[in-house]
């Protein structure tokens, strides 16, 4: 075999607080020779989320002198897996592949992509937060038609596919942002039916206005002070979905003052992990993407050039400010067309 070289991102030190460039080290590193049923991806897009600030915590055991984590969709180029033959298209399920331009990945952990795929809405509504959204709405919120379904970080990855599930399935959806500019997209071009902006005064008075009968249901990407809010606004029996707490991942987070709503209101408030549905995958990502090629389900990416930068984008995640799937392409030459209804903007330093 031919050596090729890889250039990846490091995990250096563990980051206090808001995480900085001196926390990774960018190496070239010889790729080893595949194993039985292991496959060589030359990775073409990487998904960059918020989570990813999880995986690189002391709290998380991550190992220092590692590939960050990170979910990348590319091209075979080496094979020793029948099902993933040179020349054909994958992703990886769980982060395996890493922020870097080459990844050995075992076949086990890789998703096929057919080929002519839209490669980075395989990292957003097709990939790990469409993922996310898909089975904490269907498995932990299971929507009814008609009743009303609450979304925090209604703008994100996440969040903006969970809505948009929940308004296939015939609920009152209403998303929390922070701008107006999160808020018309959410209604305008996704389809919420109201939007809330947590800017513009109390949260609970806002709640009380936009979901006046009280919320059903609750899918969760911020946690803190904003979750605590919406508990004296549930319905009885309604139910939390909990997969993210993005507001505490750099800060730290306060607990909840309103816990006992919990008890008399009689609320189920589920946390859930995408990996415990892994074995699932392929048929979510069936379903859904039958919602995309209808138009039902729309998506953003905003592509990033260049692998060498990843520090700066990973950063971007963190600015209240933007909104949609934040994707990084590893090199200008690796380029993907966009499908008609998704958004997709390009920008290189």
């Amino acid at each position: 075999m031919d050596t090729r070289i890889s250039r990846r991102w490091t995990l250096i030190s563990h980051p206090t607080g808001t995480p900085s460039a001196d926390n990774f080290s960018f190496d070239e590193v010889i790729v080893p020779d595949l194993g039985a049923n292991e496959v060589l991806l030359q990775n073409m897009y990487i998904s960059i989320d918020p989570g990813q600030r999880v995986y690189i915590s002391a709290e998380a055991g991550a190992r220092l002198g590692a590939a960050v984590h990170g979910w990348a969709v590319g091209r075979v180029i080496a094979s020793n897996s029948d099902k993933y033959p040179v020349g054909s298209f994958a992703q990886d399920r769980l982060g395996q592949a890493g922020v870097q331009s080459l990844s050995v990945v075992a076949a086990k952990n890789l998703l096929q992509v057919p080929s002519g795929a839209n490669l980075p809405t395989r990292l957003g509504a097709l990939g790990m937060p469409g993922l996310t959204a898909y089975f904490g709405m269907m498995d932990v919120i299971q929507p009814k038609a008609g009743e009303t379904v609450l979304i925090s970080g209604a703008a994100g990855a996440v969040g903006a596919i969970a809505g948009q599930i929940a308004r296939i399935k015939g609920c009152r959806v209403v998303g929390i942002v922070g701008g107006k500019d999160k808020a018309r997209y959410i209604t305008a071009e996704l389809g919420f039916h109201d939007s809330i902006d947590h800017r513009e005064g109390p949260l609970a008075e806002s709640l009380a206005e936009h979901c006046p009968a009280g919320v059903d249901a609750l899918f969760d990407n911020v946690a803190g002070d904003l979750v605590d809010a919406c508990l004296p606004h549930m319905r009885m029996k309604g139910r939390i979905a909990f997969c993210g707490a993005v507001s505490s991942y750099n800060a730290g987070g306060g607990g909840l003052k309103n816990y006992f709503q919990l008890l008399i209101r009689q609320l189920r408030w589920q946390g859930f992990y995408v990996g415990a549905y892994e074995d699932r995958f392929e048929a979510a990502i069936a379903e859904m993407s039958e919602w995309v090629d209808s138009g039902e389900l729309r998506h953003r990416e905003d592509i990033e050039l260049g692998i060498e930068r990843f520090p700066e984008i990973f950063l971007k995640v963190f600015d209240r400010e933007r909104f949609g799937k934040l994707v990084l392409q590893v090199d200008p030459g690796l380029a993907q067309s966009s499908r008609t209804n998704s958004w997709r903007t390009l920008k290189a330093k």
